[in-house]
């Protein structure tokens, strides 16, 4: 149960006791309801065709739930029943965020959502600032759209009858968590940077029940500044519930994501025709994304892109290295083991590093026959200058894609391009994690995010306070590592406990 801190807001009605649901909760939730379509209208296989004739397919591969254990269907029934009006005992868990960058509130979201799928709630969304979420970021299975009830804290100027300016509510004519007075709710408010506060909030998600958090409770309602999907998969208390449903290190992050958000034909619009976009989409390339954080500094108009390469200089040094040991074998055009000179390396080395990702099939017969892979380098970077200057550093060859003209914006501190701004943070967020290998800022979310939440098992390479490491083939970081990587967030402010 949850006992830290918790703020019991049921001023508008009496909490319920609700029955804890046994052995698959949530095929249990399905019991003597209807079965309702599992997939909001929400997804324009056309419109995304339209960018790239390639693209709806993809998006539907990274969202079929595959290798997530099959329980995206019967989430999605459970959710709509509720979100209809005919589940009667509707309960909900809802992430509120009000400040921090995109890739930091959708991590912490991550952790509001598998809450919500091992305790049989509907998750739901408040996005407190200057942007609309959905409008960025979409799901093909759920409508996680909430609106906010404390128009004070930021503007959510979309479908309302006012004005430009005028704070609006969303048009969300769903049952979202608010829409009956009655219901009973409990705020956690871990909104926080004191690391006493950290330290009790990780034991609770990594030894306690936590599934049964709230249980009287029609609705839960956090606030979260750190990431607690990782404390999750150590907890002996559920881990053999994630285990069956197919979530483990390696794949709780994609399988999470990718059930809830997805970027927008209006998102991804502005990359139609590019070659990023391009190469992405074409089976031949084997792209290595490179994500290089410089600070925010950049939007302070202290962008420099002599220093700004020179920051750069390692994550590039680390993909060189890559690319090296990949164009050796012959899925490549390289002459593998007989160019290296020994005796079983290469090939064999660069295979099993593939394979594991899930990158290449296992080579048939006409191996032979099939036109070599081109290595490629994705570049995303807070930095506008670094693009640009990266581009003739590195670009030769067509090797190096990146996106020079898309708005760059941090969504919370400095949202200088409405809308546009959060569309490219979005689609650039989900595109990386179209690339095969990631190299990353250690202590920046965004890049471990999109690599983590990918279309296949992570290959990710951090790289800690901007220095050189080595790289090599089948020798990333290790997951159980990664998610214990130093994340800066934003510091603590007052809780508003509102929803």
């Amino acid at each position: 149960m949850f006992t830290i801190n918790a703020h019991d807001s049921a001023r508008r009605g009496t909490p319920r006791r609700v029955t804890r649901l046994l052995a698959v909760p949530i095929l249990a939730i399905l019991l003597g309801l209807p079965r309702f379509a599992a997939k909001p209208a929400s997804f324009d296989a056309a419109a995304y065709d339209a960018i790239h004739p390639k693209l709806s397919a993809a998006i539907e591969e990274r969202t079929s739930g595959e290798g997530c254990g099959g329980w995206y269907e019967a989430y999605a029934q459970a959710h709509t029943a509720v979100r209809s009006g005919r589940d009667p005992h509707p309960r909900y868990a809802v992430m509120v965020s009000f400040a921090s960058g995109l890739a930091d509130r959708l991590t912490c979201s991550l952790t509001v959502l598998l809450y919500a799928v091992l305790s049989n709630r509907a998750y739901e969304y408040v996005w407190y600032g200057n942007h609309v979420l959905w409008e960025s970021l979409q799901s093909r299975w759920i409508d996680w759209r909430a609106p906010p009830r404390n128009l004070t804290l930021g503007k959510i100027a979309r479908g309302g009858r006012g004005g430009d300016d005028d704070p609006v509510l969303p048009v969300v004519e769903e049952n979202h968590f608010w829409a009956q007075p009655e219901r009973s709710e409990l705020l956690m408010p871990f909104y926080s940077q004191s690391g006493r506060v950290h330290e009790r909030l990780k034991t609770m998600f990594s030894n306690s029940d936590v599934s049964a958090g709230g249980a009287l409770h029609d609705v839960v309602l956090w606030e979260l500044n750190h990431g607690m999907v990782g404390a999750m998969m150590d907890n002996p208390w559920i881990s053999g519930r994630l285990k069956s449903m197919g979530l483990t290190l390696d794949t709780v992050t994609h399988c999470l994501f990718n059930l809830a958000y997805t970027p927008s034909p209006a998102a991804l619009a502005p990359l139609k025709g590019s070659d990023l976009l391009e190469k992405l989409m074409d089976p031949l390339s084997f792209v290595i994304a490179i994500q290089v954080r410089i600070g925010d500094q950049v939007f302070w108009g202290q962008d420099n892109a002599t220093q700004a390469l020179s920051t750069g200089a390692p994550y590039f040094d680390c993909a060189q290295q890559l690319t090296a040991e990949l164009e050796r074998a012959p899925e490549f055009g390289g002459l593998g083991d007989a160019g290296a000179g020994s005796g079983g390396g290469d090939k064999s080395a660069v295979q099993a590093a593939l394979q594991s990702i899930g990158a290449f099939q296992q080579a048939d017969a006409r191996e032979s026959e099939q036109p070599a892979r081109k290595v490629y380098w994705m570049l995303i970077s807070d930095s506008a200058l670094l693009r640009k200057a990266a581009k003739t550093a590195y670009g030769g060859g067509g090797r190096l894609l990146v996106a020079e003209d898309l708005p760059i914006d941090h969504v919370q501190d400095y949202a200088r391009n409405g809308q546009g701004g959060l569309h490219a943070a979005a689609s650039e967020l989900w595109l990386f994690g179209q690339a095969h290998i990631h190299i990353v800022t250690g202590h920046s979310n965004y890049g471990r995010l999109g690599a983590m939440a990918g279309k296949q098992r992570p290959m990710i390479y951090g790289v800690h306070n901007h220095g050189h490491r080595t790289c090599k083939l089948g020798r990333p970081d290790p997951m159980d590592d990664i998610f214990t990587w130093a994340i800066w967030m934003r510091r603590s402010r007052s809780s508003r406990r509102s929803g």
